[in-house]
């Protein structure tokens, strides 16, 4: 009996792990990060626009609106008296409001078949929990007067436009 060739066993384990890497690596370049602004959107939302057109989003199952509403709730913004339960629910339906994103798929002709269109149906979640991370790490620095000088609340402009912002509607 021949003794187990090691260095071919490790070359084949090395060409599989590079492999794998590589094929990472092609996923990882797919998914781009989403841009501050963006994950901020629904406090924007929940700062700059009335609350009832809001709430009549959020009633029709929007997303982004759901979590504006809850952030209204939460603090009584716009005149509003603050609501904790009413928050918990907003928040909660955000974070459980899926939609389906369809997706198109060209199949070509191969070796005789007619060629065909797939529609793909992707399930896509409205807010993450990390733009709830995002959203709620911002609103701990408005609510303490703290937002100025970090880059939680986005750039130097966005987070003195936010503060400003705040300061109005939590006054009202």
């Amino acid at each position: 009996m021949k003794p187990p060739n090691h260095r071919r066993s490790t070359r084949a384990w090395a060409t599989v792990w590079l492999t794998a890497a590589t094929a990472l690596a092609a996923c990882q370049s797919l998914v781009t990060a989403v841009p501050l602004s963006e994950q901020l959107a629904p406090l924007d939302m929940a700062l700059s626009e009335d609350p009832d057109a809001v709430e009549a989003r959020a009633n029709s199952g929007d997303g982004q609106a759901q979590l504006a509403m809850s952030i209204v709730s939460m603090y009584g913004l716009h005149g509003r008296t603050p609501d904790i339960v009413a928050a918990g629910r907003w928040r909660d339906q955000a974070l459980a409001n899926r939609r389906v994103m369809p997706i198109t798929q060209y199949t070509a002709a191969f070796n005789g078949s007619p060629s065909r269109v797939s529609i793909i149906n992707v399930p896509v979640q409205t807010i993450s929990p990390v733009q709830w991370q995002a959203v709620d790490q911002c609103l701990t620095l408005l609510s303490h007067g703290l937002a100025m000088n970090t880059i939680v609340c986005g750039s130097a402009d966005e987070s003195r436009m936010r503060a400003t912002h705040w300061a109005r509607v939590v006054r009202k």
